[in-house]
């Protein structure tokens, strides 16, 4: 009498059990085709990441090519304005020699004060002569220098001036620098030049004669 109904649970049971194992796969399928999706953006995303990389890479590389090759240019326009401002000034000069300075305006740059520069200009030149323009730098640089020029070009200006440049302010020393001359006159020349480079400033300058009497 009861073997018909449980008969018909335990198949009602069976048919519950299938749908769930159903419902289970597609769930299974689901998640499978979520995970592929999610795999598929994940490679777009990276292979978008690569790419992105990649094109900052040729670009920042075509920029250094860019700025690199500006650089050559303006190196080799700079050779070229040199070159043509020495042999319009006649400046003849040894290998490793620095640029010239043309105008007083680029001296701050190179290490000259402006009060220098000032009184530079208050004794009545327009731009630095030929031979100051060549001597400024390469004194400036520390290096050594052997100059020859026309009489009235400027020569004891054209050592003088970055020789104070050098030496920045007045000190407490005795003598902080000699300028040998070889004779009085010229002595006496360099120390007006020097009195007039320094107007205005504290700096002192002394003759010094060995004396040849007797």
């Amino acid at each position: 009498g009861y073997g018909g109904p449980s008969d018909e649970v335990k198949l009602e049971e069976g048919d519950a059990d299938g749908d769930d194992d159903e419902n289970a796969s597609d769930a299974d399928s689901d998640e499978g085709d979520n995970d592929a999706e999610e795999d598929e953006v994940a490679e777009e995303a990276a292979d978008a990441h690569v790419n992105g990389s990649s094109k900052k890479k040729k670009r920042d590389k075509r920029n250094a090519l860019s700025a690199s090759a500006q650089d050559t240019k303006a190196a080799r326009r700079k050779q070229h304005e040199v070159a043509v401002l020495r042999k319009q000034h006649r400046l003849h000069v040894g290998p490793g020699a620095p640029d010239p300075i043309a105008t007083f305006d680029e001296m701050p740059r190179h290490g000259v004060p402006e009060w220098l520069v000032q009184n530079l200009r208050g004794l009545g030149f327009a731009a630095p002569t030929p031979i100051q323009m060549q001597c400024f730098p390469a004194i400036l640089s520390g290096s050594h220098l052997l100059a020859s020029a026309p009489t009235g070009s400027g020569k004891t200006i054209a050592f003088l001036a970055p020789l104070l440049a050098k030496l920045g302010k007045p000190g407490k020393e005795f003598a902080r620098a000699v300028v040998v001359d070889p004779s009085r006159e010229l002595a006496k020349q360099t120390l007006d030049e020097f009195a007039k480079l320094t107007k205005g400033r504290k700096w002192t300058g002394r003759l010094v004669d060995k004396g040849l009497d007797g």
